[in-house]
């Protein structure tokens, strides 16, 4: 699995805006990137770009060397933006939102039920199967979201700052479930983040949007650190190791912005 931006730009007509310039990147399966920037920096729109939902002024978007044209996503794509509460069935129980997606590409089976149904154990939604999003928190909302996104084990997965609104402890428990699934799974996985923190202990490597609308690339990444596998990920962040890498991040995040 391989996503590949070649030139992309964006710019909005009115009023008159470039967004992003020239951006090239590129995502393998097993890739976890995590994209920093500043607000308005246009991280939102380029996650759009590459869900197909939005179209790029100019360049191109390729999955597995072939162009993916906007509003034909991938069918492996998992998609989780901001609002991504806005995207449950108001009308579908949690449970059934859950098994929507398995059940729109008839993959719905026994093994895929049992993979949705351990999925909404593990991010404590068994004793909600039964309600409708609208009576159920933001937190188990996003909750929910991330259980329809993983439910059919995409091959690549987008996340738009997937734990804003979240309890530091309740995104301490998704970190482990993400972060389990990205090493078991080996998806192409790009996600949004404003926190050291989760890029830091998520992702292999850290790419910034920088005040030229293009992207630039930590020199460094988590692979050059010691780390650790077998341990709640939030345990990382007080390793001298971590705290030494995400210094780095922070200084790079500094430069890149300027």
């Amino acid at each position: 699995m391989k996503v590949e931006l070649r030139n992309l730009s964006f710019e909005y007509n009115y009023p008159k805006a470039l967004i992003l310039q020239n951006i090239n990147l590129k995502i393998d399966s097993g890739d976890v990137i995590a994209l920093m920037g500043t607000s308005g920096s246009g991280k939102s729109t380029l996650i759009k770009i590459i869900s197909s939902f939005l179209k790029p002024t100019s360049g191109e978007v390729f999955i597995n060397d072939k162009l993916i044209k906007s509003h034909k996503p991938y069918h492996s794509m998992a998609y989780v933006s901001q609002s991504s509460h806005k995207t449950l069935f108001p009308w579908r129980t949690v449970e059934n939102n859950a098994y929507y997606p398995i059940k729109l590409r008839g993959i719905f089976n026994s093994s895929t039920k049992k993979y949705c149904d351990k999925l909404l154990e593990i991010l404590n939604l068994n004793d909600l199967r039964n309600s409708y999003p609208l009576n159920i928190s933001g937190g188990e909302q996003k909750r929910l979201s991330l259980a329809v996104a993983l439910s059919y084990k995409p091959e690549i997965i987008l996340l738009d700052e997937p734990f804003s609104g979240i309890d530091f402890k309740l995104s301490e428990e998704l970190w482990d479930i993400l972060f389990t699934d990205f090493q078991t799974r080996k998806p192409a996985v790009l996600f949004v983040t404003h926190s050291l923190d989760e890029a830091a202990i998520l992702a292999h490597k850290v790419i910034f949007l920088n005040g030229s609308k293009t992207i630039s690339e930590s020199e460094k990444t988590i692979l050059d650190f010691e780390q650790s596998e077998n341990i709640p990920r939030y345990l990382e962040l007080s390793k001298p190791s971590i705290i030494e890498y995400r210094k780095y991040l922070f200084e790079q995040f500094n430069t890149s912005v300027k």
